[in-house]
């Protein structure tokens, strides 16, 4: 278990077992995405709110998981995050 006195590495946030912790342990759907936008962690609450395992979530294209009327606004809110583009709006998008 990691020391809680510790300050977390920013370089390396997620590999840190408190993120990972705190993340598994919120109602909200959170999902990390690796650099071709495919799913490789869910949280339990994702799991909960979608009714899929991780391991089903992982052959699912997350804008396949969007409501069909908010999939452009995902698009967009994707293609700005990987292209690097910091955000302080709230990302809320409906899933179907």
């Amino acid at each position: 278990m990691t020391d809680p006195t510790t300050p977390l590495d920013s370089s390396d946030l997620f590999s840190d077992e408190r993120v990972r912790l705190l993340l598994d342990a919120a109602v909200d759907a959170t999902m990390l995405l690796d650099d071709r936008a495919q799913i490789v962690w869910a949280s339990t609450g994702t799991e909960h709110l979608l009714g899929r395992t991780l391991e089903e979530l992982r052959k699912v294209a997350p804008l396949d998981l969007v409501h069909p009327d908010d999939v452009g606004e995902a698009a967009r809110l994707l293609g700005r995050l990987f292209d690097g583009i910091d955000g302080d709006d709230p990302a809320v998008v409906r899933v179907s």
